[in-house]
C-alpha cells in the first residue's frame, strides 16, 4: 500500500480547524455571557430589578456543548487521519472541520475520501489490540 500526503494533510487541517473552532466557540460563549450580563445590568437600571433573561440562561451551555463536541470530533478525526486508522472517524472529523473553516474542511473531506485505501481496516486494528494473528 502506497502512503501519500493526503491523509496527513487532511489530519492537520482537521486538527487545526478543531482547535480554532474550540477557541472561537469559547470566545463566542464568553461574548454572549458578557452581553447577557450587560443586558441584565441595563434592565436593572431601567427599574426592572431581578428580571432574568431566560433565553440566555440555557443558550450558553447548549451552544458551548455543541461547539466543543464538534471540535473534539474534528481533532479526534484528524488524529485518526494522521495515524491512518478508523477511516469513518477520520471522515467524520473532516466533516466537523467544515464548521469552523469551510475551504480547509472541504479539502480535508476530499483528501480523506481519496485516501480510503490507505487506512487500516477495522479487523486489522481489532487483531492488533487483541494480539491475534
Amino acid at each position: 500500500m502506497e502512503r501519500t500526503w493526503r491523509p496527513t494533510t487532511a489530519g492537520m487541517l482537521s486538527i487545526i480547524a478543531g482547535i480554532v473552532g474550540a477557541i472561537t466557540g469559547l470566545a463566542v460563549v464568553v461574548t454572549i455571557f458578557l452581553a447577557g450580563a450587560s443586558l441584565e445590568f441595563l434592565l436593572q437600571i431601567a427599574s426592572e430589578p431581578y428580571q432574568e433573561i431566560p433565553a440566555l440562561a440555557w443558550f450558553e451551555p447548549g451552544i458551548l456543548i455543541v461547539i466543543l463536541v464538534i471540535a473534539v470530533v474534528a481533532i479526534a478525526g484528524g488524529i485518526c487521519a494522521l495515524k491512518r486508522r478508523i477511516w469513518g472517524l477520520a471522515l467524520a472529523g473532516s466533516i466537523c472541520a467544515l464548521a469552523p473553516f469551510v475551504i480547509p474542511g472541504i479539502l480535508a473531506i476530499v483528501f480523506v475520501s481519496q485516501s480510503k485505501s490507505e487506512f487500516e481496516s477495522t479487523a486489522m486494528v481489532t487483531d492488533e489490540a487483541t494480539g491475534d494473528t
